[in-house]
C-alpha cells in the first residue's frame, strides 16, 4: 500500500510538472502572438520619450531612428515661410534646439533636457524668426541626442 502512495505521488508530482511546463509554453506562444509583445521586441521600434518625474513635460532619454529620404524642407510653425532642410536649429542666446522632425523645442531645465511641443518660458514671447537661429550640419540630422553636444554648441556659436 506504501509502494502504491508512493507511486501515485511521484506520477502526479511528474503530471503537475509536465503540465505546467506545456501550459507556460502555450501561454508564453499565445503572448507573443499578441500585438503588444511584437511591438515591444521589435528592435526598430521608434520610441520618441519616457515620462519620468514631469507630470506636464516629456523628458528626452530614448534615442530613435530617423531616415530622411531624399531632399525634404521643414516649415516650423515659428517660422512658416522659410525652408529648412537640417533636422536641428540652435538658438544660441536662448540655448535651445528646435527639432524639425518631431516638431518640439528641446531644452536645459535644471539638468535635464526637456522636449516639448511648447518654447520654454524665456522665449515664450519672442518671435523665434527674428531671433538669431543656426541649422546644424548634415552629419547630425540622424541623431536624436543633439543637444549631448551642448557643450560644443554654446562654445562655437556664442552670441
Amino acid at each position: 500500500m506504501n509502494k502504491l502512495r508512493v507511486l501515485f505521488f511521484a506520477l502526479s508530482v511528474v503530471g503537475v510538472l509536465f503540465s505546467s511546463a506545456a501550459f507556460a509554453d502555450g501561454h508564453e506562444k499565445n503572448h507573443k502572438e499578441k500585438k503588444h509583445w511584437k511591438e515591444s521586441k521589435n528592435p526598430h521600434r521608434e520610441d520618441k520619450f519616457y515620462k519620468k518625474g514631469h507630470g506636464h513635460c516629456r523628458v528626452v532619454e530614448v534615442q530613435e531612428v530617423h531616415h530622411p529620404r531624399g531632399k525634404k524642407f521643414y516649415h516650423p510653425k515659428w517660422h512658416p515661410r522659410r525652408n529648412f532642410e537640417r533636422r536641428w536649429v540652435y538658438f544660441p542666446r536662448y540655448n535651445m534646439y528646435w527639432d524639425n522632425y518631431r516638431d518640439v523645442y528641446v531644452y536645459n531645465s535644471y539638468g535635464r533636457w526637456i522636449a516639448e511641443p511648447e518654447p520654454p518660458r524665456i522665449a515664450v514671447d519672442v518671435d523665434l524668426a527674428d531671433e538669431r537661429f543656426v541649422e546644424l550640419g548634415v552629419d547630425l540630422d540622424l541623431r536624436s541626442d543633439v543637444f549631448r553636444l551642448n557643450a560644443r554648441h554654446r562654445v562655437v556659436f556664442k552670441l
